[in-house]
């Protein structure tokens, strides 16, 4: 449990699993996420754009291990370098 191992843990991911299905884990990607309690409310923020894939998942403790997921600029993803079509920025 995180109380319990909170010494242990050096980050908190929020990911969403395909299907919502915790078998299907490894390999999906999710953001840092900061959790903070204030008057009887839990906030859950991201801070940072850093994306992390899940290598390892234990669904019993809700632990995982990941790495860094290392982006692309929309160029690379969508192929438009040099290219007077495609994708346009304003």
């Amino acid at each position: 449990m995180y109380e319990e191992d909170i010494d242990k843990v050096d980050r908190i991911i929020g990911v969403h699993f395909p299907s919502n299905n915790n078998t299907m884990a490894t390999g999906a990607v999710g953001i840092e996420i900061v959790v903070t309690k204030k008057n009887n409310m839990t906030m859950i923020e991201s801070k940072a754009s850093d994306r992390f894939r899940i290598d390892e998942y234990e669904a019993g403790s809700n632990f995982a291990m990941v790495t860094p997921v290392a982006d692309v600029t929309l160029d690379e993803a969508f192929g438009t370098t040099n290219n007077k079509s495609g994708l346009e920025l304003n």
